[in-house]
């Protein structure tokens, strides 16, 4: 039973048996393949993505949810991202899947 001020200890326990006993593996969206593969990404979890500046760190997660949400069509996600337009980051990502060199479409010179 559930406290006011929050979940117990006990609460945890005998969710967490159950699902040890009755083989219930955690909920986890697929992300990729390879070293991808092994992403825990899930309800509960926060994923900290670090690196320099323009390492590769926002196209990184806008491919992980782009692809979860392929692969999950149960699952809904909220980006925010201050660095850069919504078209920017949904433009890389149709170059991606598309597999076009993202300057064709950033310069709209796709069909030539």
């Amino acid at each position: 039973m559930s406290s006011p001020l929050g979940v117990t200890a006990e609460n945890i326990l005998d969710s967490l048996v159950e699902d040890i006993y009755t083989g219930k593996p955690p909920i986890r969206y697929c992300v990729g393949s390879g070293a991808f593969g092994r992403v825990m990404l899930g309800p509960g979890n926060i994923l900290l993505i670090g690196g320099e500046p323009g390492g590769g760190k926002t196209a990184l997660v806008m491919q992980w949810v782009v692809d979860a949400l392929r692969h999950n069509e149960d699952l809904r996600a909220v980006v925010g991202n201050i660095e850069m337009h919504p078209n920017v980051l949904i433009a890389r990502q149709i170059a991606r899947l598309a597999e076009v060199d993202y300057s064709r479409i950033r310069d709209r010179k796709l069909i030539q």
